[in-house]
């Protein structure tokens, strides 16, 4: 199949030769094109190429995209315009193409990052009610308000961040503070999460307008993690984690359970 760079500028677009110069490395792919085009149409060539992202078209399955452009006058004979500009009859067009990190290599990375996940640690610092403790087993005198014992409770938040989304799901804000009713496996960390165990926070929602008008979304949703799960409470006596219930039999829940299918990818 033919090698197409533009389907704007379809005549006088030609690959020069010694064109493409391809480099290669453990940590990515870069390659550069030489194309010769008619010097009136150099910038139409040029913003199809770049802002479209363009893939590499000798190897478009290694991922690499049209990072940045060169252009110089081709032809040696200057035709001199009524101005005081030089007009010249072609152009020489160099693009750079290049195979990205999770980070972008220093361009944009809402290009081409997808998903990220990550964890950042937490804790959360309870005090037990003095009431339920004794400095005996059975008949030691009770514990003073101020000799309540502290629990230093560990944790993480669970945050992920997604990219090029071209809509916002309803759920990315009404479904704050609850929690997932079912389980979750985060495919980047290879782990599953218990269903009740991730609490929803207020998410990061920004909107990016890009040159051809259309606009895209990148979404970052933390989940506060508690492996005992955000239902149950600590009692004393068991030194456990429990659930406790509303007078009259039902369970009492803080945080409603909902899905996360909308929101979780």
């Amino acid at each position: 199949m033919p090698i197409t760079f533009s389907s704007l500028v379809t005549s006088n677009v030609r690959e020069l030769e010694g064109s493409p110069k391809e480099d290669f490395s453990f940590e990515k792919f870069s390659a550069v094109v030489t194309l010769e085009c008619p010097w009136a149409t150099r910038f139409t060539l040029i913003e199809e190429i770049l802002f479209s992202l363009q893939m590499y078209p000798h190897f478009p399955t290694i991922g690499a995209r049209a990072t940045s452009i060169g252009c110089i006058p081709r032809n040696a004979a200057v035709l001199i315009g009524d101005g005081q500009g030089a007009t010249y009859d072609m152009a020489e067009v160099s693009i750079t193409y290049e195979t990205l990190d999770a980070k972008g290599d220093g361009e944009d990375p809402e290009v081409f990052t997808i998903i990220e996940d990550r964890v950042e640690p937490n804790s959360e610092f309870q005090t037990l009610d003095y009431t339920d403790f004794r400095w005996d087993n059975n008949a030691g005198a009770l514990l003073k308000p101020d000799e309540a014992p502290g629990k230093l409770i560990r944790g993480f938040n669970y945050v992920q961040r997604v990219l090029n989304v071209t809509s916002v799901h309803a759920d990315h804000v009404d479904l704050v503070d609850s929690v997932n009713s079912g389980p979750h496996t985060s495919e980047t960390l290879g782990v599953t999460f218990a269903a009740q165990t991730l609490l929803y926070s207020n998410p990061t929602i920004s909107r990016t307008f890009k040159s051809d008008g259309s606009s895209i979304y990148t979404i970052e949703k933390t989940f506060a993690y508690r492996k005992n799960g955000w239902n149950k409470f600590f009692r004393a006596s068991s030194q456990a984690y429990e659930s406790i219930y509303v007078t009259g039999g039902a369970a009492h829940e803080n945080f409603p359970p909902e899905s996360f299918s909308n929101i979780l990818v």
